[in-house]
């Protein structure tokens, strides 16, 4: 199952958050390349969130063509500080926002 499917099946209720997550541990995920090393971390509701996206096509339509780069889903997890959430395929119908211990 890829983790783009699994974002679906999990809003239907058709995947736990257990199952979520491991697929996502698994998975290759893109995100946007900061200019210095780390994750980009954009501000949203006061929120500090990391876009996360399960292809360079979702990426890309995201963001308009910037630099980025690719690694699993548990290794971005490895990186992300405390407090940051995930926001996995935002402005996409299967978006979900997952917290950064997910």
């Amino acid at each position: 199952m890829t983790l783009a499917d699994a974002a679906v099946a999990f809003g239907e209720g058709e995947l736990d958050a257990a199952g979520l997550h491991e697929v996502f541990l698994a998975s290759p995920v893109y995100c946007e390349a900061p200019e210095t090393p780390g994750v980009r971390v954009r501000l949203v509701d006061g929120r500090r969130l990391v876009p996360v996206f399960t292809s360079l096509a979702a990426f890309e339509g995201f963001t308009d063509h910037r630099a980025w780069f690719r690694t699993t889903g548990e290794d971005l997890l490895a990186q992300l500080p405390p407090g940051l959430q995930i926001v996995l395929d935002p402005g996409s119908p299967r978006a979900l926002r997952l917290g950064g211990g997910s």
